[in-house]
């Protein structure tokens, strides 16, 4: 199988060294089955890196350097063009920031492969976004892969044909949040999924000089814990898919509140809440899904229902938070006892 690789650089020379370093050190990979593509941006005043520029270069890559710069949303889909030109099987993006696993390119072949016939899977992605994984690890873990309703711009892949339709839909705007290529992939996701492995494959090292700064590093990242050169057996774990029908609930609040929520509900139901009570949720209400929503959604509820509509704009979606923050979002309990009252007839 023929995988081309994408990858989006600009102005960090360090992130761009590890970056590489990564690839052509992870097992599997060689220049008959890996072509790379490096789209690099340039600054305002049409001058690039000569650094980042030299790096690519020493192995092997001439970087297509922008004339005029393009900014983060039009580089990655420049990388990504440049990649389909030879018709591969499967393309790989990969930006500078993101460092895989020894295993990743072995992990990519399997889903790409396994997935290739089944469109109600749009990518396959390299970041473990929900692991549900606890120490010691069986050899059965290594390879275990989750099917997810989400996307995940920390390192992914496609296939042509599901290429085609996002790059029908890309972004038009800027790098800001809503017009960010990946959100914009979101939107457009409908009902299918990725193929995410619990034991994440990628991590994002770009706290500096980045459009959208962050670091992600998942409970579990596979370098260190998983052995290449083991005969490893990649594995989708099935779950019942949740019903149609389940309405999706936003708790900003205290866990008592989620609490409260939680137990009176007549019904399975999605319980959107912050990262840190997601756990807790999973174990004390098996019966109800969760989505976990970032910790700078707790003060924006008019953000958090925007994501979730985005999430499921099929479902009916609900804020609800004892003392709202907004009152045009929040349904509006006059006393504890009316939020409880509320929940126990639902």
């Amino acid at each position: 199988m023929k995988i081309n690789i994408a990858i989006s650089a600009y102005n960090r020379p360090e992130y761009s060294r590890r970056s590489i370093a990564a690839i052509f050190g992870a097992k599997g990979f060689s220049h008959e089955k890996h072509r790379i593509f490096c789209a690099m941006d340039c600054n305002a005043d049409g001058s690039f890196n000569q650094e980042v520029f030299n790096i690519y270069e020493f192995f092997g890559i001439v970087p297509d350097v922008a004339e005029q710069k393009r900014g983060c949303n039009y580089n990655v889909k420049r990388a990504l063009e440049l990649a389909w030109e030879d018709n591969p099987d499967f393309v790989l993006m990969i930006e500078d920031d993101i460092i895989i696993s020894d295993d990743a390119l072995q992990y990519i072949e399997w889903a790409a492969r396994k997935y290739k016939n089944d469109h109600s899977v749009n990518t396959i992605g390299l970041w473990g976004h929900d692991n549900k994984l606890s120490l010691p690890l069986s050899s059965k873990d290594y390879g275990k892969a989750m099917r997810k309703n989400y996307f995940s711009c920390w390192g992914w892949g496609t296939w042509k044909d599901r290429w085609e339709e996002m790059f029908a839909t890309w972004t038009t705007g800027n790098d800001s949040h809503e017009t960010s290529w990946d959100v914009v992939l979101s939107k457009h996701l409908g009902e299918m999924d990725e193929i995410l492995p619990a034991i994440s494959r990628a991590y994002n090292c770009g706290e500096q000089g980045g459009t959208h700064r962050g670091k992600a590093w998942p409970d579990f990242v596979a370098s260190g814990l998983v052995d290449p050169d083991e005969q490893i057996e990649y594995w989708e774990e099935v779950v019942e898919k949740q019903n149609e029908e389940w309405p999706v609930y936003v708790i900003l609040g205290r866990f008592g509140d989620i609490y409260m929520v939680c137990k009176q509900l007549k019904q399975p139901s999605i319980i959107c809440c912050m990262t840190q009570f997601a756990q807790i949720v999973y174990e004390l209400f098996p019966q109800h899904k969760v989505f976990e929503l970032g910790n700078d959604f707790a003060r924006n509820p008019a953000r958090a229902a925007t994501m979730c509509t985005m999430k499921y704009p099929d479902k009916k979606v609900t804020i609800c938070q004892q003392d709202g923050q907004d009152p045009k979002l929040v349904l509006p309990f006059r006393s504890f006892q009316a939020f409880q009252e509320y929940y126990a007839n639902l």
